[in-house]
């Protein structure tokens, strides 16, 4: 919409790039490439920090990607730091009622619980949780991926009553959608 009508042919082309090097980030996160895919979103939030600012959507998409990559990385530090800067844009530009500010918030909150401090994710994966509830509805697999990362997080603080609540929530909706036989059904059975 109005986005496209203000980006030149130019911009739109290569933000068309940045999506490409995303495309291929995922590949190389996906087969374990991990200082590959590092490389690819340090040139993607270069890219979009030159064509549209480091303040604009689309580096605080490259800052989430890039984050993801550190943090499969082993780079916590710098992973929470890059979602920290993804997460104020997005807040500041789409608020809390968007896909991509609670992608980010998801992701900020498993970096925190896979960094020990499980009680400071909680916050996140509910704001996350109730952002996805409210897009997307309680049977989404986004919204599920969320109530299991809640699951763990009260499992890690030892609130076992609402860790099995999530947890069954999860496991119901991935039976539904998913099917017993699928992975992530299967990880719900273990939660």
């Amino acid at each position: 919409g109005e986005l496209a009508k203000a980006w030149s042919r130019d911009e739109w082309a290569l933000n068309n790039v940045c999506r490409a090097i995303d495309r291929v980030t995922a590949t190389a996160l996906d087969e374990g490439r991990i200082k590959d895919a590092i490389e690819f979103q340090n040139r993607a939030i270069r890219f979009r920090a030159a064509i549209f600012g480091d303040q604009s959507i689309e580096f605080a998409r490259s800052a989430n990607f890039l984050a993801l990559a550190l943090s499969q990385a082993g780079r916590g530090r710098t992973a929470k730091d890059w979602y920290q800067k993804s997460l104020a844009i997005c807040e500041s530009l789409l608020g809390d009622a968007h896909p991509l500010t609670a992608t980010v918030l998801s992701n900020l909150g498993a970096e925190l619980r896979l960094s020990g401090k499980a009680a400071e994710a909680i916050p996140y994966f509910q704001r996350s949780l109730r952002t996805y509830e409210a897009i997307a509805g309680n049977d989404d697999l986004n919204t599920v991926n969320v109530a299991a990362h809640l699951c763990t997080a009260y499992e890690d603080t030892g609130e076992l009553a609402l860790a099995e609540s999530f947890g069954k929530r999860a496991l119901r909706v991935r039976l539904q959608v998913l099917g017993e036989k699928h992975y992530e059904t299967f990880a719900s059975h273990v939660l």
